[in-house]
């Protein structure tokens, strides 16, 4: 369904074969090669010795006896799907955009997939994204009218029961957000000058228009909040609407188009115009809404995403755990911290 701008094949047995084949099937006309020997790769010199430094094997073991008291399978599924999300986790806070690809390989014996594939959703994953790999295949091209989805976070694989030329080649190397970083970037168009009320509008300090544009109570809130700032951290802010020529849109993961609700002047922010996208959401706990929280707008970052439905009500900052691939409270939201965020 993809076809990249490069390809890194990183293999132990190169076969001319197979190179030839990957030529073909990805539309490479040219490859180009570099090989090192066992020796360079250990370091030591040595003929001997493991490649892959980063393999870990582990063996789960039992008192002899209890060995019916464990479900070993279950185990290990559990144990790797925390190292998927800690490995998801260090990919997202260094800003790689790239989904690690779980692979989760059974015995051939009968069910052993839908026990493999019934354990992973106990655990957390949706149903869309687990694939088997008997049933995925490689296409070149995308077809016409072709609907993107992330890539799927784990693969059952029966062992001998396997067919590899049916296997995607990298599977897990593009995602939604691979998808989304490379759609074409579209410059907005200039504000308009003034804005037109039939309402009378409240005056405001910091806004561009000097006046609080009629929204929500909960906008008007932080609208407010940005006002009354006395750190001189807010330059100015801009209430910023949906599907207008000058408005600032993030293309999310899934796909969808995502218009946060300020646009903020944050003094000293290391970004265009010092800008900071903002969005304050009520129940930011909905399906519908948690892509949003990790939206990232390629001029001004990760958008902040805001809410305070707690007993203090004080806004605080909503975020994806990707620990736990949940939504969670990342702490209490403070102007003067807005540069780094």
């Amino acid at each position: 369904m993809l076809k990249p701008e490069y390809t890194i094949l990183v293999t132990a047995t190169p076969d001319d074969k197979d190179l030839d084949d990957l030529k073909s099937r990805m539309q490479i006309k040219h490859i180009h090669r570099i090989s090192v020997s066992r020796a360079d790769a250990t370091g030591n010199g040595s003929t001997e010795g493991l490649i892959k430094r980063g393999v870990k094997a582990i063996a789960w073991r039992v008192e002899e006896g209890s060995e019916a008291l464990v479900d070993f399978e279950k185990t290990a599924l559990k144990n790797a799907t925390e190292l998927h999300h800690f490995l998801k986790g260090q990919l997202q806070q260094a800003r790689i955009n790239l989904t690690p690809l779980m692979l989760v390989q059974v015995d051939s014996r009968g069910k052993s997939v839908e026990r493999a594939r019934d354990s992973l959703l106990e655990l957390g994953f949706q149903e869309s994204q687990i694939a088997n790999g008997n049933q995925l295949q490689f296409l070149p091209e995308p077809p016409p009218g072709a609907h993107f989805q992330p890539a799927p976070a784990a693969i059952l694989n029966a062992q001998g029961d396997v067919d590899v030329e049916q296997l995607p080649l990298f599977v897990g190397a593009f995602g939604g957000a691979e998808i989304a970083a490379k759609a074409v970037v579209i410059a907005a168009e200039d504000l308009p000058t003034a804005i037109e009320s039939e309402a009378p509008l409240t005056a405001s300090r910091l806004n561009v228009y000097k006046v609080y544009p009629p929204r929500n109570n909960w906008e008007i809130e932080f609208a407010q909040v940005l006002d009354s700032d006395d750190t001189d951290t807010v330059l100015w802010w801009h209430r910023n609407e949906s599907r207008k020529p000058w408005s600032i849109n993030v293309l999310m993961e899934n796909g969808q188009n995502f218009y946060p609700d300020f646009i903020v002047g944050i003094r000293d922010r290391a970004r265009e115009d010092n800008g900071l996208l903002a969005d304050t959401k009520e129940a930011y706990q909905r399906t519908s809404e948690l892509p949003k929280l990790g939206a990232d707008h390629r001029t001004y970052g990760r958008v902040l995403i805001l809410t305070k439905g707690n007993p203090k009500n004080v806004w605080e900052i909503a975020k994806w755990d990707t620990l736990y691939d949940k939504p969670a409270i990342d702490g209490r939201f403070l102007i003067r911290e807005t540069r780094e965020y």
